[in-house]
């Protein structure tokens, strides 16, 4: 399995967003708590794919199309790590890191990575280092295999995608993403709120 891995790191140190050369061209970088790290495996019908280098519209789970694979930071200093076989055998196959609100399959509902801690064994906290993280979009809400843990794809109607798949002009967008990064580090959720109703 061969990745093409970006290791520019975009971190968060208090309030500032510190982006590397490569963040400066693309642009800034949305805060999310829904999404992993680079080197996740994710199950597609062409092949297990690391995360980031899987093609939106060309890979697909399920025969559905991948709209997009979302970058994201964290504001959260850790992350949940689930162990090789945390929720059963070979469920994880292998390590497997998340942010601490993204969902697994537990029992036919989706429930946040963080509410397994301390309740089942080896699955714990893990420093998060301010990283890139990423998400898989698809047309729908729907679910993808993760290392044999059944993880929720990222809502079509999260900011992150609408952001994501929207027409915005690149100075308008990165103002947005700006502003709700800021709203975020400031526990500002009334005025990140605001922000949101002009993401469409």
């Amino acid at each position: 399995m061969s990745a093409n891995v970006d290791d520019n790191q975009h971190n968060i140190r208090g309030e500032t967003l510190i982006m590397s050369s490569a963040a400066t061209r693309t642009g800034p970088i949305p805060i999310s708590p829904i999404c992993f790290p680079k080197h996740t495996i994710v199950a597609t019908d062409q092949g297990k794919i690391f995360i980031e280098n899987i093609i939106p519209n060309y890979h697909t789970i399920d025969n559905k199309p991948i709209v997009a694979i979302t970058k994201t930071t964290s504001i959260d200093t850790h992350l949940v790590c689930f162990e090789k076989d945390a929720m059963g055998l070979n469920c994880p196959s292998s390590k497997t890191i998340m942010s601490k609100d993204h969902k697994i399959m537990y029992k036919g509902k989706f429930i946040e990575a963080y509410k397994f801690l301390g309740r089942v064994a080896n699955i714990h906290k893990i420093e998060y280092n301010g990283e890139i993280l990423y998400n898989v979009l698809m047309h729908d809400y729907y679910k993808m295999n993760v290392n044999n843990l059944i993880c929720e794809t990222l809502h079509p109607d999260n900011i992150i995608s609408k952001l994501c798949t929207g027409n915005y002009e690149k100075e308008y967008k990165n103002n947005l993403i700006i502003t709700m990064n800021d709203c975020m580090l400031k526990n500002d959720y009334a005025g990140y709120k605001k922000i949101a109703s002009r993401v469409f």
